[in-house]
């Protein structure tokens, strides 16, 4: 059970890296014909610090579990995945 929830969050952050990557080279190509002088931005996000609610074998991640001291649990991953995407979708949309 654990291990399918593991790889349905790790399928979907992939999706989202991979979507971000698709959207950021689409709306280069549009804008880059309109333009002599564009301004390039690079954005990056530290998945060091990104932790899910599921113990890895020779990890640290006891807090970071539900029922560790950080209290994390599925809604607050998901959350902070959400925030990530909407803060690079408000960089890609601010370059239009």
């Amino acid at each position: 059970m654990q291990q399918n929830t593991l790889k349905k969050m790790k399928q979907t952050n992939f999706r989202l890296i991979l979507l971000l990557l698709m959207a950021v080279l689409y709306l280069n190509t549009l804008l880059a014909d309109n333009r002599d002088l564009m301004v390039r931005c690079v954005a990056f996000y530290n998945l060091e610090n990104l932790f899910d609610t599921i113990h890895d074998e020779g990890k640290n991640d006891y807090e970071y579990l539900p029922d560790g001291g950080m209290k994390w649990t599925s809604l607050k991953y998901e959350h902070k995945i959400a925030e990530s995407y909407n803060s690079h979708f408000e960089i890609i949309l601010s370059k239009i």
